[in-house]
């Protein structure tokens, strides 16, 4: 069996279970949404893929409202108390279990509750307001990308709130996203007693950064890089053999990452030039070439200055 068709598999297994765990919250007058998101509503689910739902509350649920629906589903669980950032709340249920006695074991079940007038407001800032909160937006891609299970209506309003995604939010991702500082320090850490912890972390944060600048440029709404190569195919617009340039930067020797590092970023720049004639490329490209200048001696001139 090929890849793909033990992803179709595990994905369609996983999205049986999780319209049954959808349509028990639907049993509640208070939800007035369900729709399975992540992996398994791409069809890209592996074996060590969890569930993941997504509940719209017309009211707050109360902890017993919750326990309620899941008890009967659950071997164990776990109930989270709201989250102020997130403004969701989360209820991990397992479903089955490895083994007699094994708690915990069963397949991970992530339900991530909202109020409906959390959703649209979150939605408002973002195609409305241009926010370029990451999270807003995985929101939004999970909208877009989901299976509905219940309010199948409210879900269609959301998702044509949601398109087109607005060229303005390509401009306010890509000034969020784009300046990258201190390239060049990687070869002060790596004069300083090969400080590749330091490299690496900078490197891994700068790959990050393109990614968003290329989702934005191409109108994609962001959603976490766990299937990178998926997310890379997703984008039309993008350097050449992108997988393969990011992949060599992780593993190469760090001069040779850091080259190749380079000749992407210089390339995205390329491309949001063409594409976003708003943004300052200028700006962004003197900033990502700067060098600090080395001193060997103190300069000439009291206090340094000619």
């Amino acid at each position: 069996m090929t890849q793909e068709n033990t992803s179709s598999a595990q994905s369609r297994w996983r999205a049986e279970l999780g319209r049954r765990i959808g349509l028990a919250y639907a049993q509640s007058p208070n939800v007035a949404a369900a729709l399975i998101a992540g992996s398994t509503s791409r069809g890209d689910a592996d074996r060590l893929s969890d569930i993941e739902l997504m509940v719209g509350w017309a009211a707050p649920p109360s902890e017993e409202e919750r326990r309620g629906i899941i008890d009967p589903l659950a071997a164990g669980h776990r109930l989270f108390p709201f989250d102020d950032g997130w403004e969701c709340w989360e209820d991990e249920l397992f479903v089955g279990r490895a083994a007699t006695g094994a708690a915990s074991s069963g397949v991970l079940v992530e339900v991530v509750g909202q109020l409906t007038s959390v959703i649209e407001r979150r939605l408002t800032d973002v195609v409305e307001q241009f926010d370029p909160d990451l999270d807003k937006q995985s929101n939004i891609h999970a909208l877009l990308h989901g299976i509905p299970v219940h309010g199948a209506d409210l879900i269609g309003s959301w998702i044509a709130m949601a398109q087109p995604y607005p060229r303005e939010l390509s401009v306010a991702m890509v000034n969020r996203y784009a300046q990258i500082d201190n390239f060049a320090d990687w070869e002060r850490f790596l004069a300083r007693g090969q400080n590749l912890l330091l490299i690496h972390e900078r490197f891994t944060q700068i790959e990050r950064q393109l990614l968003l600048v290329l989702q934005a440029v191409n109108g994609r709404y962001h959603y976490k890089f766990k299937w990178l190569d998926r997310v890379i195919a997703e984008l039309p617009i993008a350097p050449p053999h992108l997988a393969e340039r990011l992949r060599l930067v992780l593993t190469a020797d760090v001069p040779v990452a850091a080259e190749a590092l380079r000749g992407v970023v210089e390339e995205v720049y390329d491309l949001v030039e063409r594409h976003l004639p708003e943004v300052e490329v200028g700006r962004l490209r003197a900033i990502f070439r700067w060098q600090r200048q080395a001193w060997d001696a103190p300069p000439g001139g009291a206090l340094g200055i000619d």
